[in-house]
């Protein structure tokens, strides 16, 4: 009887045997094939004008991987490291950033075409107030979509975000009249033309109130479970919106203090002594727990360096660093020309832009 294996993983995301993502060692398309992404030893440092002082250290060292279909909340405390982890990650540092280690998008060296295959969503949203709705999805479809896309398929596909994003109500809206939500699913909006397999949303939940979030998340839940790979840096969010990430990553003073399923956290924790209460958002209870507090500084850095250590020997981080083996044994067997880091190779362009305009 032939091999049923699962096609999904106790963390929500797809696995590389399930129809839709079947991985090849002869053929590149995170297109076709969804994005499991993978690092391993990264850390990232930021120049400094001070002398004697060249750089300061963001991140520190650090592996992991997101498979295929998950929706990942990076989290963590103030300063410590998460928008500097998910820039590095998305191939979008700003120029007095370095980035040391190894970044794999299904095997293959992270390059330039990132731009192509992943959007990324800014926490702070930039429009032309006077233009409406339509009038800037239209506007940024001419100027997002491959060249070769016809009229009617640019306003077919905008009318189907507009759809899918319930924005079809506010389409002759200016922008400068709609509510908060409304301009984040705009901004939303404009990273889903190119229906790219991968997403990154910094803060998507700011400035939202907790109805407009739930509702975003739950889009990102749905499009995740169709097999795009989304990674958020969200803060303070609620039990509920928690609840609909199947991944966490929480960082600690630039260290992993966790990553693995949302619904394994707290049985981590609890295993150093760190219960949490009753009817308390678990979310809060992570963050306070790696937060160093100035009142108490020594003591703060110590229990997270604790607990940073312990996980790094801990059977979720092993799983983890399975995933990442695996990759990156994708990465010396594969039998694709290294093309992408530099820029797009033809057999790339192709494969992408039929995607999106079929």
């Amino acid at each position: 009887m032939e091999d049923q294996r699962s096609s999904s993983h106790s963390d929500g995301s797809a696995t590389e045997s399930s129809p839709l993502f079947g991985r090849s060692y002869t053929y590149w398309s995170p297109v076709e094939e969804g994005v499991t992404l993978s690092w391993r030893d990264l850390s990232v440092y930021v120049l400094l004008k001070q002398k004697g002082q060249p750089y300061k250290r963001i991140i520190n060292n650090v592996s992991g991987a997101v498979r295929a279909g998950s929706l990942v909340a990076l989290m963590g405390s103030s300063g410590a490291g998460k928008t500097s982890l998910m820039t590095a990650l998305a191939y979008r540092t700003a120029d007095h950033t370095v980035v040391e280690g190894d970044v794999l998008v299904n095997g293959q060296p992270m390059g330039d075409y990132m731009r192509d295959i992943s959007g990324f969503m800014h926490q702070v949203d930039l429009f032309i107030d006077h233009l409406t709705v339509s009038e800037h999805l239209h506007i940024m479809a001419r100027l997002r979509l491959d060249r070769r896309t016809t009229s009617q398929e640019r306003k077919q596909r905008v009318l189907e975000i507009m759809r899918n994003l319930s924005l079809l109500k506010c389409r002759r809206s200016k922008i400068s009249t709609i509510s908060g939500g409304e301009k984040k699913r705009l901004s939303f909006a404009s990273e889903l033309l190119t229906d790219p397999p991968l997403l990154f949303c910094d803060e998507p939940t700011t400035g939202l109130d907790s109805y407009s979030a739930q509702k975003l998340i739950a889009m990102m839940n749905l499009m995740a479970s169709s097999g795009k790979t989304i990674v958020c840096t969200i803060h303070q969010p609620s039990s509920q919106i928690f609840k609909m990430f199947s991944q966490v990553i929480l960082l600690a003073s630039g260290r992993l203090a966790y990553m693995g399923a949302t619904s394994n956290a707290a049985e981590f924790f609890e295993s150093l002594g760190y219960r949490i209460p009753a009817n308390y958002n678990p979310a809060d209870f992570y963050i306070r727990t790696l937060a160093v507090l100035p009142v108490s500084e020594d003591s703060c850095k110590q229990a997270i360096k604790t607990i940073c250590d312990h996980f790094a020997v801990s059977d979720f981080a092993k799983e983890i660093d399975v995933i990442v083996q695996y990759e990156f044994h994708m990465a010396r067997t594969m039998q694709i020309p290294t093309l992408f880091t530099k820029s797009r190779s033809s057999t790339f362009d192709t494969v992408f832009t039929s995607s999106i305009v079929t």
